[in-house]
Parts: structure tokens; C-alpha cells; sequence
């Protein structure tokens, strides 16, 4: 069956306050999850950027739209009480649909209004609005992303050979290979950072180093960063890889060895 829409749990919610007293939002969300028989692994599908379940976000989307229908009302922060108005209508029997919402409800006229720009999206890639706004939103935003890939892809593979080995080259240098220090997203740095080392926070903060002292002290005097693009090119797998870097290291002390 899969997760019911954010459209079609106005009932469902709606219901599960019928007796108007207040609720929590956990006692709500339980409700609905067994009255439509929604399975945990449903229950646990997340959005394409991770940050939210999709069941938790069209329960959002769904007490936001009732509360600007005045349906409901919010007493205190994820708390909610149906209104005179939302007992009405779901005794009714009608079918609560965004149209039906819209026809009947200025406030929520009005505020859907405001996402026109991101529900026209839809047409663009030819699908039904279907999910929450945000939903809508990340879906075209990963498709957009997606095809930026694939038209990178296909620029650079018209490009020669040398420009491959020169874009890995830099690659490495903003992946964190070079001095190898590694900055977590969404970092601020306010001091040096050490060598091959990864830190993360607000200000950053040492996490941990990434290879023992000894094979940092190695990669800092090899300088490897300042190869030709084609020796590091041939080189890449074994600069990327612990066993690499051993090997790399046992071929340097018999080399001085022998010197």
C-alpha cells in the first residue's frame, strides 16, 4: 500500500482528536499508524536527504494545513485539539481534500498560494504532486543534481587524457589528500589545522589523525603533491590506500637502503 499521502491523513488526524481533548502528536501519529496499518519499515523510509522520515514530515505538512484551515488548534507545542469547525466537517463525511480545503477556507487559500511556485515545479518532471512540498522540492532537487552530473560526465569525458589526469589531481587536493587535513561540512576553521588530521564543529575540533605519525611524517616528505600530474595519475591507488602507503614506504627505505 505504502505511506498514505500528507492529503489523506487530514481524516485519519482529524479522527483521532474527535473526542476534543487534547493530544500529543505521538499519541496521534500512533493512532494513525495502526488505524491505516502502516508498517514500521514504512514508517521508518527517510527523505532523500535523510534529515526527516517521510511519515514525520507529512504528519508536519498535515497539522499545518489543518491548523490553517482552523481545524485545529495547537494548545501548546505538539500538542492539539480539533476545533468546532474540524468536528463539523469530519462529521460530515465528506472527502477532505486540499480543493475541498481551499473552496471552503481563505487562510488555507491563501498560504497554499505561497507554494505555487514549488507544486508548478511538478510539471516540469512530469509527475503528479504526490508528497509534501518539501518532498517535492528534494525530488527535484536530486533530479537536478543528477543531471548536472551526467552533463559533467559528458564533458569531461570529450576532454584529452591530460586534462583526466590534472582534474584528479585536483580532486585529491580538495578531497583532502595534500597536506590531508580534513574539514567535516558545514566547519569553521579559526586556527591551523594539522596534517592529515580530521576535525569538525563550530569552532572545528581535532577528531582524529587519519594514519599513524609515522606514515604522515612520510607523505609530508615525499610531496607527492608536487609530482607530475601523470606519476601521481599512476600512482592513485597506491596514495589512496593503507596498504598502499605501506608499500610505498617499504620501497623508499630500501631505496635509501641501497643509497
Amino acid at each position: 500500500m505504502g505511506l498514505p499521502k500528507y492529503y489523506e491523513l487530514y481524516s485519519p488526524f482529524l479522527s483521532a482528536i474527535n473526542d476534543d481533548k487534547i493530544h500529543t502528536l505521538k499519541e496521534i501519529k500512533n493512532y494513525i499508524k495502526n488505524e491505516l496499518n502502516i508498517k514500521d519499515n514504512e514508517i521508518s523510509e527517510r527523505l532523500p536527504s535523510g534529515n526527516q522520515t517521510i511519515y514525520d514530515n507529512r504528519i508536519s505538512w498535515t497539522v499545518t494545513y489543518l491548523k490553517k484551515a482552523g481545524l485545529i488548534i495547537s494548545p501548546k507545542r505538539a500538542n492539539f485539539q480539533i476545533t468546532s469547525e474540524g468536528k463539523k466537517l469530519l462529521e460530515s463525511g465528506v472527502n477532505i481534500t486540499d480543493k475541498l480545503l481551499a473552496d471552503k477556507y481563505p487562510d488555507f487559500a491563501d498560504f497554499k498560494d505561497g507554494k505555487k511556485i514549488i507544486e508548478n515545479t511538478s510539471d516540469y518532471i512530469g509527475q503528479d504532486i504526490v508528497g509534501t512540498p518539501q518532498e517535492t522540492f528534494e525530488r527535484v532537487y536530486k533530479m537536478i543534481n543528477e543531471q548536472l552530473a551526467d552533463d559533467l560526465l559528458t564533458e569531461i569525458m570529450n576532454q584529452s587524457s591530460m586534462f583526466f589526469e590534472n582534474l584528479v589531481v585536483d580532486l585529491m587536493k580538495s578531497m583532502g589528500y595534500g597536506d590531508g587535513a580534513i574539514i567535516a561540512a558545514n566547519s569553521t576553521v579559526v586556527k591551523s589545522v594539522e596534517p592529515y588530521s580530521i576535525y569538525s564543529g563550530n569552532p572545528a575540533k581535532f577528531i582524529k589523525k587519519r594514519f599513524s605519525d609515522e606514515k604522515i611524517e612520510f607523505l609530508l616528505k615525499l610531496e607527492w603533491w608536487n609530482w607530475s600530474g601523470e606519476e601521481i595519475f599512476d600512482n592513485l591507488e597506491i596514495l589512496t590506500s593503507e596498504a598502499g602507503l605501506e608499500e610505498l614506504m617499504n620501497k623508499y627505505s630500501k631505496r635509501d637502503a641501497i643509497n
